[in-house]
C-alpha cells in the first residue's frame, strides 16, 4: 500500500513540476513577453496608489498656498485704504483718525499671521523670501505708534511702500513655484 501511495505522490509531484516548466516556459519566452506584463501591472497596482497620494497632497498644499497669497495680496490692499484714511486726515491738517489706525493695527496684524501660516507650508528656500515681508509689515506697525504729523506720515507711507513692493515680490516669488495650472474654486462652489 505505501508503494501505491509514494508512487501517486511522485507522479502528482511530476505533474506539478512538468505544469510548472511549462508555465515558466511560456512566461520567460522571447515571443511572449507575459511575465514583463504581469509584472508591470503588478507594480502599476502596487505604485499607482502612492504616486496619486503624492500628487493629491501636493495639489491640495498647492490651493491651500495659492488661496493663502490671494489673502495676503487683499490684506496689503486694506492696509493701504486704512493708511490713505490716515494720510488724507492728516494732510486736512486734523489729527490721524483713530479708527483708521486701529483698523490698520488689525489688519496688520492678520498680515503677520497669513505671513507665518503661509511660511509653514513652504520649503526652507522659499521661506526666506517672507521674511523681509514680515520684517516690512513689522515696520508699517512700529510707523503707526509714531506721532502722526506731516513727518510721521511721510515715514508710515514709506513704510508701506516698502511692505508693498516686498509683499508683491513674495507672492510673485512664491507663487512662481506654487502649481498654477488648477483653476482657483470660486467661493459659491466651496
Amino acid at each position: 500500500m505505501s508503494t501505491i501511495i509514494s508512487r501517486c505522490l511522485t507522479s502528482a509531484g511530476s505533474a506539478i513540476r512538468r505544469f510548472l516548466l511549462v508555465v515558466c516556459r511560456v512566461l520567460w519566452n522571447a515571443e511572449v513577453p507575459l511575465i514583463i506584463t504581469i509584472g508591470l501591472a503588478i507594480a502599476a497596482a502596487v505604485l499607482s496608489p502612492h504616486i496619486t497620494e503624492k500628487y493629491e497632497r501636493q495639489r491640495m498644499s498647492s490651493e491651500y498656498v495659492l488661496g493663502n497669497l490671494r489673502e495676503l495680496n487683499s490684506l496689503v490692499a486694506d492696509v493701504y485704504v486704512e493708511v490713505s484714511s490716515i494720510n488724507y486726515a492728516v494732510a486736512d491738517g486734523k489729527s490721524a483718525p483713530k479708527e483708521s489706525i486701529d483698523n490698520a493695527r488689525k489688519v496688520l496684524a492678520k498680515l503677520n499671521w497669513k505671513i507665518i501660516e503661509t511660511a509653514a507650508m513652504l520649503p526652507r528656500e522659499q521661506r526666506a523670501v517672507l521674511h523681509t515681508f514680515q520684517t516690512d509689515v513689522s515696520n508699517v506697525s512700529n510707523s503707526l505708534d509714531q506721532n502722526l504729523d506731516l513727518a510721521g506720515c511721510r515715514n508710515l507711507l514709506n513704510s508701506v511702500d516698502a511692505m508693498g513692493l516686498s509683499g508683491a515680490l513674495s507672492i510673485q516669488t512664491i507663487g512662481r513655484h506654487v502649481d498654477l495650472t488648477s483653476p482657483p474654486k470660486s467661493d459659491a462652489a466651496a
